[in-house]
């Protein structure tokens, strides 16, 4: 570490190993004045590596008696994710000259003293970069200029409905005058195309009282399929109708998607990697279990397919078209669930990759003996790094280099 650094004045608050991440890197620097704040909850974490060098204050709040123990700050780092605001503010007003990195769920900003430092921002980049590596998009440039023009992704999904449905009765109505043409022939005893005129453009809109009753019986029976169809295509177009509307607002993708990402896990980091997705124009497909998730309204605000079900059954992940999808990303706290995901869509797709980061480093470092499973480059020593580097001057943040894929042994704790 460069000396320009020497004595600075640090505080870390926090509740959990982020903030210990965070001391212990800035203790490396030399003559570092770290003071840590925790509460009495998080005071076991210290207890197997002790911070040497560092004044530990265990409080339980930071509140203005236990700022006046840390004495004087020339830059804070404020981890704690439930009271990071409010106690930016409390610092700010106490040192008004303090550099500030507090951690947020939403988009981080920075001011001139203050920079809100968001891990989930940087867990989308860090899935960003895994998904250039793993499931590079094909370029296409004609369908990625006409794509602004296509219509939406409601008015897609009634649409190829509607088309399905009414290509269906086409084929009936052509099968009903091939067959009606054919008895003509016979009837009638005449050419086919004078059957098919008869067919097409007469019916039997002039009956004849003089003929067989043969004729007569089809004549009836003629009007009778033709009145007979045009109520049941009403119907049936109706029925499609309505069942477009139904799929697009479960968010159902639209017929034929394919070569899109399927997201699953809509929470705080996947309502980030939802919009870093969308911002490069990736076409997604999201699932998610909760109808009240943060990234449910994200998507659909976008016009994101979004399906609400969950994503451990199979049927789940047919109906986000998993089959023809370049790959999936699992983007849940639960390993367990996660790994469950992974499995079932292996049952669909055994050489689909999945991009997956597991919250527990010993299950990131056996995700990635997992045949075609990638994991993001993201560990704690990443995050602490980049609290350490806003924390100094602000900017060395966004100049990290970020690897695409972790390995077994960089997963750390």
């Amino acid at each position: 570490m460069s000396d320009e650094h020497s004595g600075i004045r640090y505080l870390v608050h926090g509740d959990d190993v982020l903030a210990l991440a965070v001391a212990r890197q800035l203790l490396a620097t030399p003559d570092a004045l770290v003071t840590v704040v925790i509460p009495p909850q998080a005071a076991d974490l210290i207890g197997a590596e002790p911070l040497s060098n560092a004044k530990v204050l265990i409080t339980a709040r930071l509140d203005p008696e236990t700022l006046a123990r840390c004495g004087s700050t020339d830059a804070a780092a404020l981890l704690s994710r439930d009271t990071a605001a409010r106690n930016a503010m409390l610092v700010s007003a106490t040192y008004p000259q303090a550099r500030l990195v507090v951690r947020t769920d939403l988009d981080p900003d920075a001011t001139a003293s203050v920079r809100r430092f968001s891990p989930a921002v940087l867990t989308a980049r860090a899935y960003l970069a895994a998904v250039a590596t793993v499931a590079p998009r094909q370029h296409r440039p004609l369908t990625r200029l006409l794509r602004a023009e296509r219509p939406h992704r409601q008015q897609r999904v009634v649409r190829d409905q509607l088309r399905g449905r009414a290509t269906r009765a086409a084929f009936i109505a052509l099968a009903f005058a091939a067959v009606s043409t054919l008895l003509l022939v016979v009837l009638e005893q005449v050419s086919i195309s004078q059957a098919l005129y008869i067919t097409l453009l007469r019916g039997a809109d002039e009956p004849d009282f003089d003929s067989s009753t043969a004729v007569q019986m089809y004549q009836v029976g003629f009007a009778l399929l033709t009145i007979l169809g045009s109520v049941m295509t009403g119907v049936y177009l109706g029925d499609a109708l309505q069942q477009g509307r139904a799929l697009a607002a479960a968010g159902a993708p639209a017929a034929g998607t394919s070569g899109h990402l399927v997201l699953v896990g809509l929470g705080e980091r996947g309502t980030q990697v939802l919009q870093a997705l969308h911002e490069v124009g990736e076409e997604v497909v999201a699932v998610d279990t909760q109808p009240t998730a943060r990234g449910v309204r994200a998507a659909r605000q976008r016009d994101i397919p979004v399906i609400v079900d969950d994503a451990r059954w199979t049927d789940t992940l047919r109906q986000a078209a998993l089959e023809r999808s370049r790959a999936m990303l699992v983007v849940l706290s639960d390993d367990d669930t996660g790994l469950e995901i992974t499995m079932a869509a292996r049952s669909i797709r055994p050489d689909l990759p999945v991009i997956w980061l597991p919250a527990e480093s010993e299950v990131a470092a056996l995700a990635c003996r997992l045949e075609r499973v990638t994991v993001p480059d993201l560990t704690l020593h990443h995050l602490a790094r980049a609290i350490v580097a806003s924390l100094r001057d602000g900017r060395q943040h966004e100049r990290q280099d970020r690897r695409a894929v972790i390995h077994p042994h960089t997963a750390e704790a």
